[in-house]
């Protein structure tokens, strides 16, 4: 029978478990699902504690602690059980029983999400809150941890404590982000807000958290507040609004202007509602919704009190009839563009003769060796045909096999040589000279054969811009 009264115990609690509303009010105990034989001492370990939980709830602190007790001496090593041990001695002022509770439940499962949660929250309430973020943030790297807006939520609420509204503010945007209906995020992002002198997001914020859990004293408060203040604001002017709104967050003029990037005296524009001092209507209304967003305020209300005041009128008309008007162009610069235009054809035609004629009077390239003056040889009469083949030294003939292009004619130096004249034609016995020894200078050199001694002359090695010069001897 009492084995079959755990049981009934166990799933009663299990179907009304649930998040609890605030960080210190219940604080959850995941300890597992059971397996197995109830008498295992594992098992019974989790029943007590889950039962521990139970009475903890209902405000039965000394039999939660029996029951405890009882799952301590089942298995001492089981983790939750510690560590709800611990929730209960702080719900008694019992901080020293607390803190070593929590510290041997964390040595047994350091990576227990609710230990690391309600030891952080336990170490908030005794006034270490510095020290208490890293156990929620160490909670939240659980990838498994169910609630992690929970621990985001209680960071937010230690950070406000030390009057860290920046940090406060992230880890309750993260918890809203996560779940938007924790009541406890929306209650202190509608205070950091009212703070801020966002009316409108605070009024906003309250009003979803008195209808999702029954409104407290504080969020009545802060639910007026927020509405006499937009109401008070309404009845402001734009410079009024913004000066307070910064007032009310401790800024002076040189942090807004360093933020926004605006120059002071812009600012102090603003806030005396000066506009004719701003650059223009349209800036002016820019620079209103740059400096209420950095305020945290909503923008619209703030430029619809604007109309009016710094509206521009509308130019369309003027700038139609402007554009109407025909294009005054006077008779001087008529003559003027007329003259230029003259010139400007004189010259092209000028440039176009000057290269035709280049063009047409320039030698083609294949006779520019020719084109060269030749270095004057002296003439040695023809040598009969028996005369030059009795001689004791052969001559040397160098035959040039023209292409359309003819080559150079030789230049005389060295010893002498026999080389039939490359352009009359070739005889027997005709139309030959004697040289020493001679320079040639082919031009079209690419397309031009050149043997000597009955050999091929290769002019490559020799060519420069299709013009080969080299020296026979």
């Amino acid at each position: 029978m009492k084995l079959q009264r755990l049981l009934a115990a166990a799933t009663l609690l299990a179907g009304c478990a649930g998040p609890s509303p605030g960080p210190g009010d219940a604080p959850s105990m995941d300890t597992g699902t059971i397996v197995g034989e109830v008498g295992d001492p594992r098992n019974r370990a989790k029943l007590h504690t889950e039962l521990a939980a139970a009475y903890y709830s209902r405000g039965s602190m000394g039999v939660a602690l029996e029951e405890l007790r009882t799952a301590v001496a089942a298995d001492s090593s089981y983790a939750p059980a510690h560590g709800m041990f611990g929730v209960v001695y702080q719900e008694l002022r019992e901080n020293q029983l607390a803190e070593q509770s929590f510290e041997r439940a964390l040595r047994l499962a350091p990576n227990d999400s609710d230990i690391n949660h309600n030891y952080g929250w336990f170490l908030c309430q005794t006034k270490r809150e510095p020290a208490s973020i890293k156990y929620f943030l160490h909670a939240i790297r659980n990838p498994l941890y169910p609630m992690p807006w929970r621990s985001y939520s209680a960071a937010g609420q230690c950070s406000m404590r030390t009057n860290n509204l920046k940090d406060a503010e992230e880890f309750f945007v993260r918890a809203l982000r996560l779940e938007p209906d924790d009541p406890a995020a929306l209650l202190y992002m509608g205070q950091i807000r009212y703070r801020q002198g966002n009316m409108t997001d605070a009024r906003r914020l309250v009003s979803r958290h008195n209808k999702l859990v029954t409104p407290t004293a504080e969020s009545l408060w802060l639910r007026r507040s927020s509405e006499a203040s937009l109401t008070e604001v309404a009845s402001l002017g734009v410079g009024r609004a913004l000066a307070e709104a910064r007032q009310a967050q401790g800024l002076d003029l040189a942090d807004v202007a360093q933020h926004i990037k605006f120059m002071p005296r812009q600012i102090e524009s603003l806030e005396a509602e000066r506009f004719e001092a701003l650059p223009g209507p349209t800036i002016a209304r820019g620079m209103v919704r740059t400096y209420a967003r950095f305020l945290k305020l909503d923008p619209g209300p703030l430029l619809e009190r604007m109309t009016g005041h710094v509206d521009a009128p509308d130019a369309t008309p003027q700038l139609a009839a402007r554009f109407s008007q025909p294009v005054p162009f006077s008779d001087n610069g008529r003559r003027s563009t007329l003259l230029y235009l003259a010139l400007s054809a004189a010259v092209l035609a000028i440039a176009g003769g000057v290269v035709y004629e280049w063009r047409h009077e320039r030698p083609a390239p294949e006779f520019v060796a020719a084109a060269q003056a030749p270095e004057e040889t002296p003439r040695v009469p023809a040598v009969p045909a028996q005369t030059a083949s009795a001689s004791a030294t052969p001559p040397l003939a160098a035959a040039v096999e023209p292409t359309p292009t003819p080559p150079a004619p030789a230049k005389e130096t060295g010893t002498p040589r026999t080389v039939q004249d490359p352009v009359a034609p070739r005889t027997a016995g005709a139309n030959r000279i004697v040289l020493r020894s001679f320079s040639l200078v082919i031009g079209n050199a690419q397309h031009v054969k050149v043997s000597y001694n009955e050999r091929a002359v290769d002019l490559q090695p020799h060519v420069r811009v299709e013009v080969a010069r080299f020296t026979l001897k």
